[in-house]
């Protein structure tokens, strides 16, 4: 096999880097400066060089003004990076004799292997452990960054409560932001779209501004941005998917629904942050009162209604049938050529459930879930809809509805897609597919992500 590259790829804080390298363990050696990764890769602070005909390198970086990047001390004997391509598989089978690696943290990793997208709850399942945290982001860097894989959060909070988490936790830029239990799709290009601050969002009009009588700077005055998003306006509303929303929801007409019908539900939010879902919550002894689901349900029945949350209280979210955590990532996915069979869905909870009644995705269940949706994934059918009925709404036929959408299309509940999800969802043959699908992890939060992606075969 003739060998025709390697391509490093090196994480820096510099904004000038250049690699001092050997190939092929030959005695001279070179200068190259290297180029920032190309944007498409979504990656802040990279550089990247290919060497033309290397079956291995010998290295080191510099920022050309005296600074040097050794390995650490201990896990070099000549304090050289040292780049193999033995044993090593190309990341394109099309390209054979091409092998690529990144350089971060001082360890070089071979990118190699299937690629994934990643959809991940965010409280109790990427977030809620910070070791796991840190874990999971260096992993994914080194494994997956630069492998054609996507990053997804999907969350129940709003597009500011997502960013100023995002900015506490330093959330990598993710290809997608699912927010709103799946109401609203973000969008955040490498350096496009910068936005200005104090700029009313994209799904509201000056008229409607005007008449909710909102101030931008009073409603994100406390906002934290990540670096990846500088200002709102960075965040970039898919377009196809903002269509969809403003033509099937009406949040004042639902807010004035459960003011007239259900006293005992708290509203919360309004149309700045919250546009196409209303979120609420009441007390569980009043949401548990006989017949109160039965009667929310049929209120809300051209609705999504979305429940979860365990001890004195419950969350609970209205939204269009045509959203939904389910829906909104099978857009985004088509969107980025994505097929079901490469989609890893990640919860804790029963806003989470959708998620894993699509056939093909792979799931994973972090360890610290909440009952309501391990009884889902291991429970017969009727013993996890007689213990927690505030979850059933015909999951499997509302999934159904959706459809693995095409790239650029929002998912539309009026055009069913064929058979996405099994009808047999009353069968506890069901419960067995679907254990063949999911792996509940052994660590809390993001470190049942890795648990799962290891047994999916994505991560080393």
């Amino acid at each position: 096999m003739s060998v025709e590259g390697v391509t490093l790829f090196y994480k820096t804080g510099w904004s000038e880097a250049k690699i001092h390298f050997s190939k092929n363990g030959e005695s001279n050696w070179s200068d190259t400066h290297m180029e920032d990764a190309p944007s498409a890769y979504g990656a802040d602070n990279w550089k990247c060089v290919t060497v033309s005909g290397a079956r291995s390198l010998t290295c080191v970086f510099t920022n050309g003004q005296g600074q040097w990047d050794n390995p650490p001390p201990g896990s070099s004997p000549d304090q050289n990076y040292h780049v193999s391509t033995d044993g090593c598989d190309p990341l394109e089978p099309s390209k054979p004799g091409h092998f690529v690696f990144t350089v971060c943290n001082g360890e070089v990793t071979s990118v190699s292997g299937p690629r994934v997208f990643l959809v991940s709850d965010l409280d109790g399942t990427m977030l809620g452990h910070d070791d796991h945290l840190t874990e999971f982001k260096e992993v994914w860097l080194k494994q997956h960054q630069f492998r054609g894989s996507k990053l997804v959060y999907s969350t129940g909070r709003n597009l500011k409560d997502f960013l100023s988490v995002a900015h506490d936790k330093q959330l990598l830029r993710p290809a997608f932001a699912i927010c709103g239990v799946g109401t609203e799709i973000y969008r955040f290009p490498l350096g496009e779209g910068g936005g200005t601050s104090g700029v009313a969002p994209s799904h509201l009009s000056a008229d409607e501004m005007k008449s909710h009588g909102f101030d931008c700077t009073v409603q994100d005055n406390d906002l934290r941005l990540p670096p990846w998003c500088p200002s709102r306006g960075s965040a970039q509303f898919d377009p196809a998917w903002l269509k969809q929303m403003k033509s099937t929801f009406k949040r004042d007409d639902v807010e004035d629904m459960i003011k007239a019908e259900f006293p005992f539900i708290n509203v919360c939010g309004n149309m700045y942050h919250d546009p196409f879902r209303v979120a609420a919550n009441a007390s569980a002894e009043a949401l548990g009162e006989e017949g109160r689901m039965q009667k929310i349900k049929q209120v809300f029945k051209d609705f999504h209604v979305i429940v979860s949350g365990v001890g004195f209280g419950r969350y609970i979210d209205i939204a269009p049938k045509s959203a939904g955590k389910l829906q909104s990532l099978l857009h985004a996915a088509a969107e980025s050529g994505f097929q079901p069979k490469d989609v890893m869905v990640c919860g804790d909870s029963g806003n989470d459930v959708l998620m894993f009644t699509h056939p093909e995705v792979m799931g994973c269940c972090v360890s610290n879930a909440q009952p309501d949706l391990l009884s889902f994934l291991t429970d017969p059918p009727e013993k996890w809809k007689r213990e927690h009925p505030h979850l059933h709404e015909d999951e499997g036929e509302e999934a159904n509805a959706g459809g693995w959408g095409t790239p650029g299309t929002a998912a539309d509940s009026s055009e069913a897609g064929e058979d996405l999800l099994p009808k047999s969802a009353q069968d506890e043959a069901e419960v067995e597919k679907r254990a063949q699908r999911v792996c509940i992890g052994s660590r809390p939060c993001a470190g049942s992500i890795l648990d799962s992606m290891k047994h999916f075969g994505l991560i080393r």
